[in-house]
């Protein structure tokens, strides 16, 4: 079995730019085309029906859908609670930084804020 090798802290400006730079470029992710993902919520309380579904569709479009009796799932913060999904709460951070950059190039619709 192959050992998994410590990843070094990145400072906050090196993890910013990071964030930046693949939020600019289009991301060649051939091994996610095609694919449905889904990942359970963190406060499922056993019902793993709850669940974010992701699919990239042919024409690389991707669709978002929320299943379950829940109209809003909740991924947690690993630092204060523990969370099942620490990669999937890293992305959605990394989404919504995508959103107000998105806001960036139109001002007039702030489409990311719900709330000022």
């Amino acid at each position: 079995m192959a050992r998994q090798r410590k990843l070094k802290k990145l400072s906050h400006a090196v993890l910013s730019q990071a964030i930046s730079q693949i939020l600019e470029e289009s991301l060649p992710l051939h091994e996610i085309d095609l694919q449905v993902l889904f990942r359970v919520q963190d406060d499922c309380d056993g019902d793993r029906e709850q669940k974010l579904i992701l699919s990239m569709l042919r024409d690389g479009d991707i669709c978002i859908r929320i299943v379950g009796p829940e109209k809003t799932l909740r991924f947690r913060n690993g630092m204060i609670g523990g969370t099942a999904s620490p990669h999937t709460h890293n992305a959605l951070r990394i989404l919504m930084l995508a959103m107000l950059k998105d806001d960036e190039l139109d001002e007039k619709r702030k489409t990311a804020r719900i709330h000022p």
